[in-house]
């Protein structure tokens, strides 16, 4: 089961200083994080429950809407540590004040997934709603709040400029982290087991991005928008029904699904049909109600696809 370390309380006045004898966390190295938006929760109760159950929640969060999701970061090759020294200052008088700490700022590589990966996580640069659970060999790091549930830190997350390689040494993708909460690693810390031999980053597959085209009128491809795999070789059926795909009145903004979906085999597409007199854009249902069609799922990953207008 999930076992919530850390649960001891702070004094302000001392800390007892009784070495334990086993089930306490030690901070080792950043190997991954969870990336989500303000209003993500883990409930109190997944923390002490199920290891499995905890998994299932989270993995089940990948597939959720945008303001809800959960995004996993690359392995992390590398951490560099660059927190600014702890400043001492004294008053006028040659007493010294309470230190002050810094927020703990680090240059993260991560694992190569090529060009277009990297131009996916750089859509993040500049968000300030961002959160991070942390994710080492041993545990799961993360924030309590006031309910008891689960969340990450604050966090300014900036996929910079690719470090080019030569011949000696190769071109790394790179991230600059900033915690906003100085306690976070320290006062502020709580944690979740994970048992050993369990490699926790692996349970988490993410979404695919997917390109929509018509080559043909209302006919529809659908391609993963990286590699170009086609969804056609695996979901032709799945995805031959009207649940599968959205259309958005470009006049009114209402929504609705095909009237009728069809395989094509000469296009490896769907050939669908609506009663839209206006403009009309296409995309696949949302990752999470693909899942339910049997379209990726919570465990090998899901689908994502954004508006195509028709007849263009």
């Amino acid at each position: 089961m999930s076992t919530l370390l850390d649960k001891f309380s702070f004094s302000k006045q001392h800390g007892n200083t009784g070495q334990p004898k086993g089930g306490y966390l030690k901070l080792e190295y950043m190997e991954g994080m969870l990336i989500h938006p303000d209003g993500f929760k883990i409930p109190q109760a997944y923390l002490n429950g199920q290891f499995a159950d905890l998994v299932t929640y989270l993995q089940d969060a990948q597939l959720a809407d945008a303001d809800l999701r959960l995004w996993c970061l690359p392995r992390f090759e590398g951490v560099t540590d660059n927190t600014p020294a702890v400043e001492q200052k004294e008053t006028p008088y040659g007493f010294k004040k309470a230190p002050v700490e810094k927020s703990h700022k680090f240059d993260i590589e991560i694992e190569d997934f090529g060009t277009e990966f990297y131009k996916q996580l750089r859509l993040f640069n500049g968000r300030s709603d961002l959160r991070a659970i942390v994710l080492q060999p041993n545990a799961m790091i993360f924030e309590i709040d006031e309910n008891g549930d689960a969340q990450g830190a604050e966090i300014d997350l900036t996929a910079s400029q690719a470090k080019i390689g030569n011949v000696a040494d190769y071109t790394k993708y790179m991230l600059n982290a900033e915690f906003k909460d100085k306690g976070f690693f320290t006062d502020h810390l709580r944690s979740v087991e994970i048992p050993q031999g369990k490699v926790f980053r692996d349970y988490f597959k993410g979404i695919l991005n997917v390109t929509v085209s018509e080559p043909s009128n209302l006919v529809v491809k659908a391609v993963t928008s990286i590699t170009g795999t086609d969804l056609y070789d695996t979901y032709d059926d799945e995805l031959a029904v009207v649940g599968a795909w959205v259309l958005t009145n470009t006049l009114t903004g209402a929504e609705s699904a095909p009237a009728t979906v069809a395989k094509n085999a000469t296009y490896k597409g769907w050939t669908i049909t609506h009663a839209i007199v206006s403009p009309v854009t296409i995309r696949l249902a949302s990752p999470s109600d693909l899942a339910t069609l049997g379209v990726g799922s919570a465990t090998s990953g899901g689908f994502e696809a954004q508006d195509f207008l028709l007849g263009e």
